[in-house]
C-alpha cells in the first residue's frame, strides 16, 4: 500500500440524497455542525467549486454552520 488512503466513490442518487438531508436538516434546525456535513460530503469526493456552491446554498437558506467545540463533555454546541 502507498499509504494513501482510498475512499469508495458514492453513488451518485446516495450523494444528491444525502445533500437533500442535510438541507432538510438545517433547515429544522437552523445550523448544521462541521461534522454532520465532513460525513455526509466526504472531502475526496468534493471539489472545492461544489463545496462553496453547498455552502452559498446553505447561506441563502438562512442555515448557520456551526464548529463541533463542546460546552461540556458529549455536549456539542448547538445541542
Amino acid at each position: 500500500m502507498t499509504g494513501q488512503e482510498t475512499h469508495p466513490m458514492p453513488d451518485q442518487g446516495d450523494y444528491h440524497k444525502a445533500k437533500r438531508d442535510l438541507l432538510r436538516l438545517g433547515v429544522e434546525r437552523g445550523y448544521l455542525r462541521t461534522s454532520e456535513i465532513r460525513e455526509k460530503m466526504p472531502a475526496p469526493h468534493l471539489g472545492i467549486a461544489e463545496l462553496e456552491l453547498f455552502f452559498f446554498a446553505l447561506e441563502a437558506l438562512g442555515i448557520r454552520v456551526v464548529e463541533d467545540v463542546t460546552k461540556k463533555e458529549g455536549e456539542a454546541v448547538g445541542q
